[in-house]
């Protein structure tokens, strides 16, 4: 798997199946799991923030182009 193919987990679990960690995680390929959020209602304010982030670099790429 690519670092671009992204996936998620609810909860992190033992091989026994007892949870280890409540939260919303994020599978990076092979390459990283991430927890992002302690619940799926702040994944949400997660996402938001990530959609603002995604708005300032188009701005900045803009920018950018425009000075070319």
């Amino acid at each position: 798997m690519k670092v671009t193919d992204i996936t998620f987990s609810i909860n992190r679990y033992d091989c026994d199946g007892d949870m280890m960690q409540e939260g919303v995680f994020l599978h990076f390929g092979d390459c990283a799991v991430v927890k992002v959020s302690d619940s799926v209602l702040e994944f949400f304010n997660f996402v938001s923030r990530i959609k603002a982030i995604e708005r300032e670099l188009e701005d900045c790429f803009t920018i950018m182009e425009v000075k070319e």
